[in-house]
């Protein structure tokens, strides 16, 4: 992999949004930023990953454009668009970090990449060193992020749809102000979209649940658009308005599911005051029942051809 274009800025909250300037690299800094995108790369290719992010807008589409595909002046004004964006929605709690900007090719493939390196003890000489631009970043990579444990990043590249990026946001759950800033919406893991299905079952349709469990392993995997209406076909009592309900709920989720993987199968807890009764989907489906009781209370029942292991911990 060369790196032909590279910048960083100091992002945190009170940082001075200098005017990014271009960086020689040297051996030290090039065999660690490359370290990084293919972490990321070798991410996005495990089975278990989330789909690429799409755009929120044209304005973030542009923006990375010109990043991974536009000159020199473009590179450089895209990182300051993208740093002036991430540091307006920091606040006095988020750590400080260097935000990496770069443009390489890898045969024949041209990528750009984004990367939120987060400073792991910073001081304030360091910090002040830093926004001046006084450090070089080959004097600071020990004090980085390491190749694998990355929380924030961004990559193009020229394999991917134009209006698709892989966006890591590891803590995205318990703050979103990357992702919004980078203008990326994120989609669910293969799990968490199963997840999120089958909790939309459970609201809206809990009667079929078993029926559905039983039928969608058979059907191929695909976006809710095409796998729900397949499903219908097989489940009785899956009528238009169900479906259309089960699709828009999956659409305007927090994390909008994409594509269920009929293939996969998840963990179904039941969590009932200090008891924990789970398993696979398909094996509590036929196994666990759940009731009220008519004098007030529940009752969960699991009937099994053979007797159950007990022990202690």
């Amino acid at each position: 992999m060369d790196i032909s274009l590279m910048t960083y800025n100091l992002v945190a909250r009170d940082s001075s949004h200098r005017d990014p300037q271009l960086q020689e690299i040297d051996g030290k800094v090039m065999d660690f930023l490359v370290e990084h995108v293919d972490h990321i790369q070798k991410m996005a290719e495990s089975p278990d990953s989330a789909p690429p992010g799409t755009f929120a807008d044209s304005e973030a589409k542009d923006i990375f454009q010109a990043l991974h595909a536009g000159t020199a002046d473009g590179f450089r004004a895209s990182v300051q668009v993208l740093t002036k964006r991430l540091t307006d929605r920091m606040n006095r709690t988020t750590k400080p970090g260097l935000l990496v900007c770069l443009r390489a090719e890898n045969d024949g493939e041209r990528l750009a990449a984004v990367l939120k390196l987060e400073i792991l003890e910073p001081t304030g000489a360091t910090l002040k060193q830093l926004d001046s631009g006084e450090l070089r970043l080959s004097a600071v990579t020990d004090m980085l992020e390491k190749p694998g444990d990355l929380q924030k990043g961004v990559l193009v590249t020229s394999k991917l749809p134009a209006d698709t990026a892989i966006c890591i946001d590891k803590l995205h759950r318990a703050s979103k102000y990357f992702s919004e800033a980078m203008g990326i919406v994120l989609y669910p893991r293969p799990k968490e979209a199963m997840s999120a299905f089958y909790s939309a079952v459970e609201q809206c349709a809990p009667e079929l649940m078993g029926a559905i469990v039983t039928a969608l392993p058979k059907l191929e995997p695909g976006p809710p658009q095409h796998v729900i209406p397949e499903l219908a076909k097989h489940v009785s009592g899956m009528e238009a308005r169900l479906q259309t309900e089960l699709i828009s709920r999956l659409e305007r989720a927090p994390h909008p599911v994409t594509r269920i993987d009929t293939t996969r199968s998840i963990t179904r807890t039941i969590n009932a005051d200090e008891i924990i009764v789970k398993g696979p989907v398909e094996a509590m489906q036929q196994a666990v029942e759940i009731t009220e009781k008519a004098e007030g209370g529940w009752r969960i029942v699991i009937e099994l051809a053979g007797k159950p292991n007990v022990s202690y911990r």
